[in-house]
């Protein structure tokens, strides 16, 4: 994964288990599932 800079990191795997997301700071139910809506309309 790697260094770690800001804590908490969060990480969003797909099903295959490829990471698709990163993000340093806090995160919402409510953001993750909004990026999990954009990403499905891909």
């Amino acid at each position: 994964i790697g260094e770690l800079e800001v804590l908490p990191t969060s990480y969003l795997y797909s099903p295959t288990g490829e990471q698709v997301a990163q993000q340093a700071g806090e995160v919402t139910r409510a953001s993750i599932e909004s990026y999990i809506k954009t990403i499905q309309v891909q």
